[in-house]
């Protein structure tokens, strides 16, 4: 027995009780559960058993509490009634009875674990009014390992079975014996409190699938065995559909693409008939597998698919536009329930839909478009100089590089001008789409980006876009990631010509949106 009364350290936090108003809260010599006023100070203790001093009607009495740890998420205990007078552990926990209630304790806000049914699976339940069998439900796996997907369906001779869709969220598993447990939260519109949320499984494996029993409210209790519960389903192991094609060779000779600000990556299986979206952390946004290619050619390739995106599954449609050897733009559709739906137009949300990809690796440097000479004018630079002039290199120095530089005129200092930054992209790729140019390159602090040309009465407007290649002039997507300051450029010629105009279709004065990427080393940090 020990006197330095404290809780474990795993076991701090706030809890879950059925029945209790207030979440509990353990700390690590106090705790206040249940029928306490106020907070019990731990006083000694052994093993799984706590004395807890606290106060009932204005006097101080001495309760034990015989606390297990189920999950790092639940904890069940037992308690003693309250005892007046100090004295040993074994006097005061000794008093707890064989029958005395369990209680069980869930943590709240507790990390989510793997969920022990992968679906896709049939089901049937029975609520205490008899099975409801006819028509099935359904079990969804979903792209969180976490949660699962339950549609539930009424059948017209059972009382109380209705249709609903909810979400459950698997918090704990452990094993007593050989049975198998759970606690689940569920997720639905028509659940206001975590009384009506949290819920206990026990649950076994069959031939067919599972038989799980399920508690009535936020306790443990009334679970006897997987088919002896208060509610009790049969799970059946249904298929999803197989991949039926593979995605097109030239995407999945990559097999690891990333977007252009890094922030997920498409990952096509070695089969190459299934393709996951990841982030940064390893978490599933959707996955797909190829059911039809519904056209191809050198360049471009409809695909079907079968998705399952969050908990929602269905079909989507996906295009594939291979702009290089190094650059895949994808435009996708919404989920539908029939595949035959997926590749309608009017499935596709905007022209802003598109994805722009490149390999998971070091991209190659290619030629640079627009090759040539530039003079830009007309941008306020007082915060670098009062007077300050700016030039634009277009493939002059090497085939795949642009350079900006800024200069200030009669420094103050020496009254020369001085060169004051110069701004470098490599280009990896461009290519043209109805009269539009987009180029994708990298700036020396290895921000990569899309620059989009588009031709304007008199000369031509770029923009610069972090997050993709947008089809309208400014991108809507990612409003915070983008923004822009006006320049007018005039063309200095060609690289080894003085006098040369940009061309003769373009003029001689070209208007230019540059985003402040262009200035990433004076106006934006780098990402």
């Amino acid at each position: 027995m020990r006197f330095d009364c404290h809780f474990p350290l795993d076991w701090t936090g706030s809890w879950f009780q059925s029945g209790v108003r207030e979440t509990i809260v353990i700390r690590r010599t106090t705790i206040r559960i249940k029928s306490m006023v106020e907070d019990g100070n731990c006083t000694h203790y052994n093993r799984d058993k706590f004395v807890v001093k606290q106060r009932q009607e204005n006097k101080e009495c001495y309760t034990c509490l015989a606390i297990t740890s189920k999950h790092p998420n639940v904890l069940q205990y037992k308690m003693s009634e309250c005892v007046e007078r100090k004295s040993s552990l074994k006097h005061i926990c000794g008093r707890i009875t064989g029958d005395a209630p369990l209680y069980s304790m869930f943590r709240v806000g507790g990390e989510p674990v793997p969920s022990p049914f992968s679906g896709p699976f049939e089901f049937s339940y029975d609520n205490g009014y008899g099975e409801c069998r006819d028509p099935s439900s359904h079990v969804d796996t979903c792209t969180d390992n976490t949660k699962l997907k339950l549609t539930y369906q009424a059948c017209a001779d059972i009382p109380l079975s209705e249709h609903k869709n909810v979400q459950l969220e698997c918090l704990a598993t452990w094993q007593e014996g050989s049975s198998n447990f759970m606690v689940g939260r569920f997720t639905h519109k028509n659940i206001m409190s975590d009384e009506e949320s949290y819920r206990c499984f026990i649950y076994e494996a069959t031939p067919e699938g599972f038989s799980v029993a399920q508690s009535a409210d936020g306790t443990c209790n009334g679970l006897y065995s997987a088919t002896g519960g208060p509610v009790n389903m049969r799970f059946r192991k249904d298929r999803y559909p197989s991949p039926m094609c593979t995605f097109p060779t030239w995407m999945v000779a990559s097999q690891k693409w990333r977007t252009l600000q890094r922030h997920y990556k498409y990952v096509i299986h070695e089969d190459g008939g299934v393709m996951t979206k990841v982030n940064n952390h390893q978490k599933v946004a959707h996955s797909d597998k190829c059911i039809e290619i519904q056209s191809q050619t050198v360049n471009m390739t409809t695909a079907v698919t079968f998705t399952i995106e969050g908990c929602h599954h269905g079909y989507k449609c996906y295009k594939f536009h291979k702009r290089g050897d190094q650059i895949i733009e994808i435009e996708s559709s919404g989920i539908v329930d029939r595949p035959s739906e997926a590749c309608s137009e009017h499935n596709f949300e905007t022209r802003d839909s598109f994805e722009t990809l490149l390999p998971d690796s070091t991209l190659a440097a290619n030629s640079c478009p627009h090759v040539g000479r530039y003079d830009i004018v007309g941008t306020s630079t007082e915060d670098i100089c009062s007077n300050r002039k700016s030039t634009a290199s277009i493939g002059c120095d090497t085939p795949h590089e642009m350079t900006f530089n800024h200069f200030c005129e009669g420094n103050s200092i020496n009254d020369v001008e001085l060169q004051v930054v110069k701004d470098s992209f490599v280009c990896h790729g461009h290519w043209g789409e109805d009269g539009v140019h987009y180029l994708i390159a990298t700036d020396k602090n290895s921000v990569t980006s899309c620059l989009v040309f588009n031709k304007e009465a008199g000369g031509m407007r770029v923009s610069n876009h972090l997050a993709t290649c947008p089809r309208s002039p400014v991108s809507k997507q990612y409003p915070d990631k983008v923004r822009s300051l006006d320049f007018s450029v005039t063309s200095l010629g060609q690289c080894n010509s003085s006098s040369a105009g940009w061309s003769a279709k373009m003029g001689t004065t070209v208007f230019v949106l540059l985003t402040s990427v262009f200035l990433s080393s004076i106006l934006l940090p780098a990402i």
